[in-house]
């Protein structure tokens, strides 16, 4: 069941991508643009730029090798055990790494060679459409987030460069306009995903920590005759152990990130409005006054992600799921 929530998840994103296909290549065309065209001028608007695009960078090198050692053990460890077994009693005949419906007969060592070497199409399929998604939403996100940062240092600068601060406000509300809409647009195609990421790894590493509960009090428990591979079904168990630490890593370090952006969407958002804020806006004549206080009214809601549209993705949702799994483990 665990196998089947993850190829779930993987075939769900897949299949989203592609009837997204022309929705998400035109957000990333938009984001691209925003990004290319974009001057950075100061040091601070550099610096907010290139701290916030290297984290995709970062996240990429560490879940995509994370996942290929965790889903390549995870299959050689199937395929050694299956092997092991079926030498040590033959009644069982072979398993295969990735517990699949067959049709055919596994006892056919050919067959079995077949079936298993198909099966490795898996593994690049969880990669590029599980984790290959993950760091697309990550990617697209910090791009944006980026520029809500840029935008926060470039207030100051384009209303005092500007001929008349109608038009510094002018430019001021048309990037704004732009980077609300790139929020949506992410906001759009993606929420329906932050939920089922949100629920489909919470139970995933739930049924996966209770199989690993039942095989440590089996290991308790003095073995029948049924297992006369005994050395056999602990080196599994071993495995089983080390991989489920290695894949509880991955998917924490996921949701995290997929929790922070939405922290950042708030936060980048917030000190914007902060920033026309702190503008010398009360020293300007009434008239003009007034665009400014109209852009601090719409930048006290602030930009976010949600979770199937219900709920605010942040911190907080990452300590709530954190505190579930918790409370699960207790319990049991």
């Amino acid at each position: 069941m665990a196998e089947n929530i993850l190829l779930m998840m993987t075939l769900t994103k897949i299949t989203v991508a592609r009837v997204n296909r022309k929705a998400l290549s035109k957000l990333l065309a938009e984001i691209k643009d925003c990004s290319l065209n974009e001057k950075y001028e100061t040091k601070e608007e550099k610096l907010a730029f290139l701290n916030y695009t290297k984290l995709p960078l970062y996240f990429i090198i560490i879940i995509a090798s994370s996942m290929t050692i965790v889903e390549i053990l995870y299959y050689l460890s199937g395929l050694t055990y299956g092997i092991q077994s079926a030498k040590e009693n033959d009644s069982m005949g072979y398993q295969l790494p990735y517990r699949t419906l067959h049709i055919a007969d596994l006892s056919d060592t050919r067959i079995y060679a077949l079936i298993c070497a198909y099966q490795t199409i898996i593994i690049p399929s969880v990669l590029f459409g599980y984790v290959g998604f993950d760091c697309m939403f990550v990617n697209l996100s910090v791009q944006v987030i980026a520029q809500f940062a840029v935008l926060s240092y470039k207030v100051k600068a384009l209303l005092n460069n500007s001929e008349n601060y109608y038009e510094g406000m002018k430019e001021i509300v048309r990037r704004h306009y732009q980077l609300i809409r790139l929020t949506e647009a992410l906001e759009n195609n993606f929420n329906y995903l932050i939920l089922q990421q949100l629920l489909g790894t919470t139970v995933h590493i739930c049924i996966c920590g209770y199989h690993l509960l039942m095989v440590q009090i089996q290991k308790n428990i003095s073995f029948s005759s049924f297992y006369l591979f005994k050395d056999t079904k602990e080196m599994a168990d071993n495995m089983t152990l080390i991989l489920f630490f290695l894949y509880v890593s991955c998917v924490i370090t996921t949701l995290f990130i997929y929790c922070f952006i939405g922290e950042c969407f708030i936060q980048e958002s917030t000190k914007f409005g902060n920033a026309i804020y702190n503008y010398e806006w009360y020293d300007l004549p009434a008239i003009e006054s007034k665009f400014f206080l109209i852009c601090m009214a719409r930048t006290k809601k602030p930009q976010y992600l949600t979770s199937g549209k219900f709920a605010v993705l942040s911190l907080t949702i990452f300590t709530d799921v954190s505190v579930l799994r918790i409370i699960f483990f207790n319990f049991k």
